[in-house]
């Protein structure tokens, strides 16, 4: 301190023990299922599973599959489709991976559909382009 007063130096010195330091981040973490990613729908009957991705909130995409079997919209969901077609249900989902780059989505919904080959309801599976890990 003298060393700096001898050369016309002024030191401040800050603190650390501010209000925000004290409480954290106030801002509350969103679940899983509140962002956009790739999920999983297991059947309730039988080992098959359905892979997806979507770009809006993972809960918002499950109740459309679930609408789409409640009003036999085939077309519109694989998992509907086999839910109808052999007398089964599905009421969970699992959310994969969190995706929030889009144009990663294709390649990780490859990657888990490779990973469930064997047990899938997708009716096709989407090139996969894009990929992150090379």
């Amino acid at each position: 301190k003298t060393i700096f007063k001898k050369h016309n130096i002024n030191l401040s010195f800050r603190t650390h023990h501010k209000l925000k330091n004290l409480l954290g981040n106030t801002k509350s973490k969103l679940n899983e299922e509140e962002k956009p990613g790739i999920y999983k729908i297991n059947c309730n009957d039988c080992e098959k599973v359905y892979i997806g991705q979507t770009r809006r909130k993972v809960k918002i995409r499950f109740k459309e599959h679930k609408a789409n079997f409640r009003y036999g919209q085939l077309e519109k969901s694989a998992m509907a489709q086999h839910a109808i077609e052999n007398g089964h249900n599905f009421t969970k989902f699992e959310v994969l991976k969190e995706v929030q780059n889009n144009l990663y989505l294709d390649a990780y919904e490859s990657l888990y559909m490779k990973q469930f080959e064997d047990l899938l309801v997708n009716n096709e599976a989407p090139p996969i382009q894009n990929f992150p890990f090379s």
